[in-house]
């Protein structure tokens, strides 16, 4: 099926692939340059590609249910993220970039086996992150 999104890759804008039995995430998906949703859950992933901390207009990234032990720092490049969803994972420490997310409304780390819970303020409000 990613075959054929290589060619609509630059108006590619929501990508469903959630329960597809994925190792990783596809490099078709992260090429485009005006993806805003990413659901990728319920898949076998373990580790998260550096091209995934590049989608410059991304808004939703949901990565529950899969194998993910680490959250990269580059998370905070993400500066559109309005809503993460990595819940359900092998993840042990949030990022503290993450507070660089100021669109960012949800995000949702239930699940995991954090060493700390977590409550950030942005500029503009105060949102929880889910433990």
């Amino acid at each position: 099926m990613f075959t054929l999104l290589r060619g609509l890759n630059q108006n590619l804008q929501y990508v469903d692939r959630r329960n597809n039995n994925l190792k990783e995430v596809p490099d078709e998906v992260l090429a485009s340059k005006t993806l805003e949703e990413l659901l990728l859950d319920s898949n076998h992933i373990r580790l998260l590609p550096k091209g995934l901390f590049r989608l410059p207009k991304i808004r939703k990234l949901t990565l529950s249910e899969n194998e993910i032990f680490r959250l990269q720092p580059e998370i905070g490049n993400l500066t559109t993220l309005v809503e993460l969803d990595i819940s359900k994972n092998e993840i042990y420490d949030i990022p503290e970039n993450i507070k660089s997310l100021k669109q960012l409304q949800a995000a949702d780390f239930s699940s995991n086996p954090l060493k700390r819970s977590v409550l950030y303020m942005n500029y503009n409000s105060w949102y929880r992150i889910f433990v």
